[in-house]
């Protein structure tokens, strides 16, 4: 059984769809374009008698407003006509065979295309405003339409400044300054004023920017005393980008800059010191160790490409050294009467070190250590 509300609906279509045809005939097209000629014609007429000194200007701007008003008409036929082309396709649509519920489809199709009318009639209405705005500001005499570009730069400025509070309220000052820089260029007459928001900007950055000065540069302290100079610079910068003109902010990071190659500066002198002063004592593990440190901590300087030249016979005296020490506790370790120490730790040299002395003296040694080694077992056992 077929829904009544969608009877009705349907009807309704219809009803529009008859009207619309109706407007929407085939003289539209042709009687809006002879309309456009002649309104054509009329504002070309309306020109020329107000360029010529002695005709009446008031008719010429009858005449002009006539015009316009001819215009909108021509326009409103054209839309019309495209009205029922997009009222026929929708028909066209809706009577697809393939819907199996057609009452249902054709309550579809009606509320889409009364939401499709409404969509149109908002532009017809928003077009038909411009066209009398055009024919107000035809009508108007000098001193309106200079009230009226008053009124229209009033509040252009008054949502450019709304824009300018917005940005100051997300601390972007640079974009703030930018768009008030803009609209006193693009409006000189209105110079003054905008030259004092620009005063009471920059006074509200300054103060803003004192701030965060404060605040910068105690975290740039807390960095710096733990030697972390990549977050104190961030730090530094992050603050120039905020406040690219501001003096204090470009002398900050220069600052940072200047003290961290002081510190590097410094860094590398101690460490060749305490290279130099291992070396002196033939501690050589320690002075390739430090050497190490340098190298991997400041690879691009000039000290850590001479270290790298060096670093061979560095490793060759440290290797030397270590040896030394490994014997003098085998020593110690038989001198202790500790002969399985001993021979674990002999084993070690040997192998580590296979053609050291170290090494070839422990093998003449190794049968008997061994023997006194087996020999503290049983002992130790019993």
């Amino acid at each position: 059984m077929v829904n009544l509300t969608d009877q009705n609906k349907e009807n309704d279509l219809s009803r529009r769809k008859s009207f619309l045809r109706t407007l929407s005939s085939s003289w539209m097209i042709p009687a809006a374009f002879i309309i456009t000629l002649g309104a054509t014609w009329l504002i070309i007429y309306g020109v020329w008698r107000i360029t010529v000194p002695q005709e009446n200007k008031l008719l010429a701007v009858l005449i002009l407003a006539s015009a316009g008003i001819l215009l909108a008409a021509a326009a409103l036929m054209f839309i019309l006509t495209l009205i029922y082309k997009l009222l026929i396709d929708i028909s066209n649509r809706s009577s697809n065979p393939i819907v199996i519920q057609p009452a249902k489809s054709g309550a579809a199709d009606a509320d889409q295309l009364e939401k499709d009318i409404k969509q149109i009639g908002l532009q017809i209405s928003q077009m038909v405003k411009l066209l009398n705005d055009v024919n107000e500001n035809i009508l108007m005499d000098e001193q309106s339409k200079r009230k009226k570009f008053e009124f229209l730069v009033n509040q252009k400025i008054q949502s450019a400044l709304s824009d300018v509070e917005t940005l100051i309220s997300n601390s972007e000052w640079a974009g703030a300054r930018a768009i008030l820089d803009t609209l006193i260029k693009k409006y000189p007459e209105k110079s003054e004023e905008l030259q004092e928001k620009l005063k009471r900007l920059e006074d509200r950055r300054r103060e803003a920017f004192n701030q965060e000065l404060i605040k910068t540069r105690k975290l740039i302290n807390d960095f710096i005393a733990i030697s972390a100079w990549d977050k104190a610079m961030r730090q530094a910068e992050a603050l120039l980008e905020k406040h690219p003109d501001a003096e204090e902010a470009k002398e900050l990071v220069a600052q940072i800059s200047q003290e961290r190659q002081k510190f590097r500066a410094e860094q590398i002198k101690r460490m060749e010191a305490d290279i130099q002063r291992s070396i002196t004592r033939k501690r050589w593990n320690d002075a390739l160790q430090i050497a190490q440190q340098l190298i991997d901590k400041y690879p691009d300087s000039p000290e850590a490409e001479i270290l790298r030249e060096k670093m061979d016979t560095l490793r060759a005296n440290a290797e030397i050294e270590k040896r030394q020490q490994l014997e003098e506790q085998i020593k110690d370790l038989i001198k202790r009467r500790n002969f399985i120490q001993a021979v674990e730790l002999g084993k070690y040299v040997i192998q580590e070190y296979p053609d050291s002395p170290q090494a070839q003296a422990l093998r003449e040694q190794m049968e008997k250590l061994q023997e006194l080694a087996a020999q503290q077992e049983k002992e130790i056992k019993l």
